[in-house]
């Protein structure tokens, strides 16, 4: 079975979890541009996509001044700067990895503030690795969590009934990937901010013979990107 889950109603689902194989949790990012974070359950085991900030509150506070590295998690996401990822607080142990798809601050941006309470990898592409790294350094913060770069078309395995890849494909900064996980029941394809260019000034072409494939193989569910799609061009 698959179920995707807002946030909000997550306290209100009564579905026994044995029950649902794969589930998707909206927990930022679909209802704001920007303060992006999905999370997504295969089996008992945990991952996440994206850590993002609002970046027009971002802007608004530190215009203020209020923006402090020592607000509390509560607060960041009370002030509307980071997703609110209390719905995971009793799962935290069962996320098993955290994947950066690129690294644009809605998207990375909150990294700093709320990856230390999972205990696990960080993986994105070497770009975004380093873009990481020079956040972390200009924020004065240390976080325990590895931080691991995820080269095109290399396999992570997070459990037997989950692996996860990333997807190169063209954006407006370098690297940036689709992150395809694979279950036994199909593959699940994070597809948030991207675009279909065959001649990119940044980044090369997608492969598309191989996204090709993931189809032939069966996907159950593509999470993508809609900014403005209800807007006539």
């Amino acid at each position: 079975m698959f179920s995707i889950s807002k946030a909000k109603l997550y306290k209100d689902l009564k579905v026994p979890a044995k029950h649902m194989h794969c589930e998707v949790f909206a927990i930022g990012g679909y209802s704001d541009v920007g303060m992006n974070m999905t999370a997504i359950r295969v089996g008992k085991d945990y991952i996440i996509c994206d850590m993002g900030f609002y970046l027009p509150s971002v802007i608004r506070l530190q215009d203020e001044e209020r923006v402090r590295t020592d607000l509390s998690r509560e607060e960041l996401a009370n002030l509307h700067i980071v997703p609110n990822d209390s719905m995971l607080k009793d799962h935290a142990n069962k996320v098993k990895g955290i994947f950066l798809p690129h690294c644009h601050l809605d998207h990375i941006g909150a990294i700093p503030y709320l990856a230390e309470r999972y205990n696990c990898p960080i993986y994105g592409s070497r770009y975004t690795i380093e873009v990481l790294k020079s956040i972390l350094k200009d924020e004065g913060v240390r976080i325990s969590n590895k931080l691991v770069v995820l080269e095109e078309g290399k396999i992570i395995k997070i459990s037997n009934d989950l692996s996860v890849e990333f997807l190169e494909i063209p954006h407006s900064t370098p690297q940036t990937m689709l992150a395809i996980m694979h279950t036994k029941e199909g593959s699940i394809i994070y597809g948030n901010d991207f675009k279909l260019d065959n001649h990119p000034t940044i980044g090369k072409k997608t492969n598309y013979k191989r996204l090709r494939m993931f189809g032939k193989n069966g996907v159950k569910a593509f999470i993508v990107d809609s900014l403005y799609a209800a807007e006539e061009v």
